[in-house]
């Protein structure tokens, strides 16, 4: 609660003690994972703290929790740490609070690919919000997560959410053009036919997670004309890299 209160040096003793406590070799390591929710959501407060020397300690104790964490073979459960990471997205204006929230995602995904599916269905919508932010910082960050999400049926890696195997490809290159048949009739452009015809999505539940992010992003500017306009092409290109 000290993270919270108004005077700036309980807030900056309340974050000294949580890094030394993070590396302590009785109280620290692996026997915070049952407390790493309560103790990410006291960080995640200070991240963009008025006073500088507060943001750089909760920027260095944010750093190493996560290395705590990414780094452990003890087992902890995703649900709290997860519900504290959308909470800070959805309710968080500044830009460092974000990046940070989006990085542990991305961290988690990677680490606990297999366990992270079943939450899925709740976090994608929070991340498609978050394609509206304005700092593009923020939105290439979470396409990264996307894509790392999309990719998480395949046995291979890629750089980008356009990469995989030639059917995917193909999928997502339909996608991508009807994107750009929407941009372009806003536009008052006509765009030439597609040889394959796709359909807005309102479509059958997808056959893996890479067909779920692609028909969620189309979905999105399907249905959000001004996000369309003024991420459409940022979007597009990032997801081509």
């Amino acid at each position: 609660s000290q993270c919270h209160s108004r005077d700036p040096l309980n807030r900056l003793t309340a974050m000294t003690w949580l890094t030394e406590l993070i590396h302590h070799p009785h109280s620290g390591g692996d026997a915070l994972l049952p407390y790493h929710s309560e103790v990410l959501a006291a960080i995640m407060s200070c991240l963009s703290d008025t006073e500088a020397e507060i943001r750089t300690v909760s920027e260095r104790a944010n750093a190493d929790l996560l290395t705590l964490v990414r780094d452990t073979s003890g087992s902890f459960e995703l649900s709290p740490l997860l519900d504290t990471l959308t909470k800070e997205l959805l309710g968080k204006d500044d830009v460092p609070t974000k990046m940070a929230a989006l990085r542990w995602i991305n961290m988690l995904l990677e680490k606990r690919k297999d366990d992270m599916r079943i939450f899925i269905p709740d976090l994608l919508p929070v991340l498609l919000r978050t394609l509206s932010d304005p700092s593009d910082p923020v939105v290439i960050l979470t396409l990264q997560v996307l894509s790392r999400i999309s990719l998480a049926d395949q046995k291979g890696k890629g750089k980008g959410l356009l990469l995989g195997s030639p059917s995917k490809m193909h999928k997502s290159t339909r996608t991508l053009e009807k994107a750009r048949e929407l941009r372009a009739r806003q536009k008052g452009l006509r765009t030439p036919t597609s040889s394959a015809a796709v359909d807005i999505p309102g479509v059958p539940p997808p056959d893996d997670q890479f067909q779920m992010v692609l028909d969620a992003i189309l979905g999105l500017f399907a249905s959000d004309r001004r996000l369309l306009e003024t991420r459409g092409s940022l979007v597009v290109r990032k997801l081509c890299v």
